[in-house]
């Protein structure tokens, strides 16, 4: 959907996930490891949104509990979060604990911004 198996030519199973044809886990697994070690910016968890079926819900909130935990630390890039959280909403991660205090965090670093 996002294009996003390209983002991260340090991510080996994001960069060349069709060619090697790379399991939802381990998409799901590095995407969630760049971001929780700051090697990669928010934006990579597209790749795990991008990766996940739709009847499976706990990729996605394994996502959006690596992205709060990045925005609390301060780590991320407030439009990469609105993309993010969008893909999330887009793909169900809405529902989930967490999703609105999520864009409550994005909301108060632009109103700080």
């Amino acid at each position: 959907v996002f294009g996003s198996s390209a983002s991260c030519e340090q991510c080996a199973t994001l960069a060349a996930a069709r060619a090697m044809n790379t399991t939802v886990v381990a998409i799901t697994t590095d995407a969630l490891h760049y971001v929780s070690s700051g090697t990669a910016g928010t934006s990579v968890l597209l790749a795990a949104v991008d990766a996940t079926p739709g009847d499976d819900s706990r990729p996605t909130a394994a996502v959006l509990e690596s992205l709060s935990d990045a925005m609390l630390a301060n780590h991320t890039v407030v439009s990469q979060d609105v993309v993010v959280l969008h893909a999330l909403a887009s793909a169900g991660g809405a529902v989930h604990d967490g999703f609105a205090e999520a864009l409550q965090m994005v909301g108060a670093r632009i109103a700080g911004a």
